[in-house]
């Protein structure tokens, strides 16, 4: 089944601005767009280590990665085609109520290619597959903290002792619908819930350094 995909009237107006900055500003935001995907790189990171932006405004440059990105990671899990994705968005356009004009199709859909088919977004499109080969993929998670009043068993208005306790509540994917599920914590299961989070932590450094050390290519799936 053919990818298909919605527009923003935002997203629509930044597919435009694509298909209208010059040939090195689609170059500049390939290659920062490779960067970030592939090298953990926040677009603060990308925008204070680099002048690398020579075409194209930071402000327009900031924009158009942020849509770009969140397109490519919204759909890499549907698609490995470039083509395909490149595609998706310029049908997207033409279904718009006012289309894209025919001679900025023509210019934008290689472009969108170029963007597409980087190296590194090939890499990020498998690991994501990868992780999403679970049941089960992990969305969110926040803990909502309480107390408690235990009242007295011979007058029910007075408070005898009170008890805190927790709701570690986590939100998470099974194919394309979003579940919760909640767990009751007290003290200790926060002390061990933290105590197993932080060993997990040491533990993809521990892993991050050993791959470092392989040379083989790390790719962020967050």
């Amino acid at each position: 089944m053919p990818l298909a995909i919605n527009l923003t009237s935002k997203g629509a107006a930044l597919l435009d601005k694509l298909a209208k900055v010059p040939d090195t500003a689609v170059t500049e935001l390939a290659e920062a767009l490779a960067e970030q995907l592939q090298n953990l790189a926040t677009l603060e990171q990308i925008f204070t280590k680099s002048a690398q932006f020579k075409s194209i405004s930071e402000k327009d440059a900031a924009e158009l990665l942020r849509f770009l990105s969140h397109m490519c990671l919204q759909h890499l899990s549907e698609t490995e085609s470039p083509k395909e994705l490149a595609k998706a968005c310029i049908d997207a356009l033409q279904r718009l109520e006012k289309p894209m004009d025919k001679a900025l199709i023509r210019v934008l859909q290689p472009r969108l290619l170029k963007i597409f088919g980087a190296d590194a977004l090939q890499l990020k499109s498998k690991a994501l597959r990868v992780m999403q080969s679970h049941d089960n993929v992990f969305s969110s998670t926040e803990i909502m903290s309480d107390i408690r009043p235990v009242f007295s068993p011979n007058e029910a208005i007075k408070i005898d002792a009170a008890v805190t306790f927790h709701t570690l509540v986590i939100n998470y994917s099974v194919v394309s619908d979003q579940k919760r599920v909640s767990f009751a914590l007290d003290s200790q299961d926060l002390l061990d819930l933290k105590k197993a989070v932080d060993r997990a932590v040491l533990k993809e450094k521990s892993i991050r350094k050993l791959i470092a050390q392989s040379g083989v290519t790390l790719v962020a799936v967050n």
